[in-house]
């Protein structure tokens, strides 16, 4: 049976940002988009703007009013600021980087999911370059078990200065799904290891954002009062695919493990070769 292990990274290019500052640089953190037409925007911030009421979704100026006050001197929330614009390909080219970290614990490490056969992965939460997905299978025993690998894999990139989520389970929809939902509730900062067999039942707990269905959907169900998954699961198929269409089904589908997800993994180098 496969064994799939999530590296979830928060934030992930607020984290890489800070990482790759010089020694003392207090300054706080925000990255914008002009995407969406509806002005330039926040999409992420660091812990202290956050902690100054600053929110992604916030219009940019109003941000930097919270932050630097309106004539743009310091607050005390912080000693500066610093904006950054949303990159998603350097996103996915730093996490790229990372992943190769990851070679560490098994040689099958995936950035992004596969797409659907016939379909691009539009609006799909699980296209967003924040996670790392690896085969573990026969693995887990090199660091004694399964929990063992995921806090080394946890303390790998903690160890660098990363926060991280990590969970293991049988299959790349749910690993994601309980390491997302772990950070969405607040849980404590430890591996989370779903017994083989036992996915469905740790999926069915979960908020229904942890499917990683479009956003329409999920708008649509929490209207329905529908915010776990399993509510979801007690509605008739013929009633889910009617109002939300196939799509859904073959997301929950996928969640759940039921698709046999491929990962497209990152290519290892060439070996060295002695003659």
């Amino acid at each position: 049976m496969r064994r799939v292990a999530c590296v979830y990274f928060p934030d992930w290019s607020v984290q890489y940002h800070l990482a790759s500052r010089r020694p003392g640089d207090r300054r706080l953190l925000m990255v914008s988009t002009t995407a969406g037409g509806r002005g330039e925007r926040v999409v992420a911030c660091c812990a202290g703007s956050a902690a100054a009421a600053v929110r992604p979704g916030m219009p940019l100026a109003e941000a930097r009013a919270v932050l630097l006050g309106p004539v743009g001197v310091p607050t005390e929330a912080g000693e500066g600021l610093e904006v950054v614009e949303a990159d998603e390909e350097a996103d996915l080219r730093v996490l790229a980087e990372e992943g190769r970290r990851g070679w560490r614990f098994t040689p099958l490490v995936s950035l992004t999911p596969a797409a659907r056969p016939g379909q691009p992965p539009a609006q799909d939460p699980r296209s967003r370059p924040e996670s790392l997905l690896a085969n573990i299978t026969g693995c887990g025993h090199l660091f004694g078990d399964e929990r063992g690998l995921a806090t080394a894999m946890q303390q790998e990139w903690s160890g660098r200065g990363f926060a991280v989520r990590v969970a293991v389970a049988g299959s790349p929809g749910a690993a994601w799904a309980i390491a997302h939902a772990a950070h969405w509730t607040g849980q404590p900062w430890i591996p989370l290891v779903a017994s083989e067999g036992r996915d469905e039942l740790w999926m069915r707990r979960l908020p229904i954002e942890a499917l990683a269905l479009q956003p329409r959907v999920v708008r649509a169900l929490r209207e329905l009062d529908v915010v776990q998954v399993e509510g979801l699961l007690g509605l008739p198929l013929a009633e889910i695919k009617r109002r939300f269409g196939e799509e859904t089904l073959w997301r929950i589908d996928r969640a759940l493990g039921r698709w046999q997800e491929p990962l497209e993994c990152l290519p290892m180098p060439d070996p060295v070769v002695a003659c």
